[in-house]
């Protein structure tokens, strides 16, 4: 056995233990019934994150890749497995910068900076719409989430703010040059010129944020179908539960159920649901590994 084969099996079992983990902490998130409403919420929530596949496939095009749209889907499926594995709700770019590009290699960087950029979008709109809940007295948990996320909300804003004005490019070259003085650094300054390709346009980036909220409405949704609250506390209940992410646990489980358990009846079961829905779809993808182009 290879060792890209039995990290691949690790990885699985690994995630297998964070279902576990979840068992453990919420018991009552496995007592559900199958549903037709069920299976809606699971549908919903697998189009919101097909709707961010082809965001990424959008700004992949940026840094002159080609618009493919399957490709993008595949690896932010593929993302959200390693995802499970990160301490955050954020994670897994690595994995889908490199399905992205097609090949583990040093001129993937650029692709898995367009990644980073993906997972960044999700924080800035999930955190507006936080606020939009709770302008409209619809964030149950308020402050504590907000607060909480505000530090990296505004980290990505400002990061945002200088890959689309092409400003990112000229600090990753400037920063480069002067790794490439440095005799022990010289080989990190190769990769940090790689990230010189890392810009976005205004147009997209717009479009882009578009299609964030797009796929937050189809995730809110995704509970609305299965929550006794109204559409409107229902979006606080998930806006919130996803900033409480920030929060180092594997895939973001735990604080965020267990600080709106008793506001937002059934919110563990609907993560599960969710969970399930935003990674079964890419196992083959990543149990088969990095394809390459061509």
């Amino acid at each position: 056995m290879d060792r890209g084969t039995l990290l691949r099996i690790l990885a699985v079992v690994y995630m297998a233990l964070v279902y576990v983990v979840l068992y453990r902490l919420y018991p009552e998130a496995f007592a559900i019934r199958l549903t037709p409403m069920l299976a809606i919420s699971f549908l919903l929530g697998a189009t919101a994150e097909v709707v961010r596949g082809a965001r990424l496939a959008l700004l992949y095009r940026c840094i002159g890749g080609p618009l493919d749209y399957r490709r993008g889907v595949e690896a932010r499926f593929a993302g959200n497995i390693v995802a499970l594995l990160t301490p955050s709700v954020a994670g897994g770019e690595v994995v889908r910068g490199l399905v992205m590009h097609g090949e583990v290699e040093a001129e993937a960087i650029p692709a898995i900076g367009v990644a980073a950029v993906d997972g960044g979008m999700d924080m800035i709109g999930n955190y507006l719409l936080a606020l939009a809940a709770l302008a409209a007295g619809s964030a149950p948990a308020a402050p504590i989430p907000e607060l909480l996320a505000l530090a990296p909300f505004a980290a990505w804003v400002f990061g945002l703010l200088l890959v689309a004005s092409g400003s990112f490019s000229r600090i990753a070259l400037r920063l480069a040059e002067r790794l490439e003085k440095r005799r022990l650094l010289a080989r990190f300054s190769r990769w940090i010129a790689r990230l010189e390709k890392l810009h976005v346009k205004p147009r997209t980036a717009v479009v882009a944020l578009g299609l964030t909220l797009a796929a937050w409405l189809l995730e809110a949704a995704s509970y609305a179908t299965i929550s006794p609250l109204n559409p409107m506390l229902s979006c606080g209940c998930v806006a919130e539960l996803m900033l409480m992410g920030v929060i180092p646990t594997p895939g973001g489980i735990g604080p965020g159920e267990a600080l709106l358990a008793a506001r937002c009846p059934g919110i563990a079961s609907w993560r599960m649901v969710y969970i399930a829905a935003a990674t079964l779809p890419g196992i083959p993808v990543f149990i088969s590994g990095i394809r390459r182009r061509g």
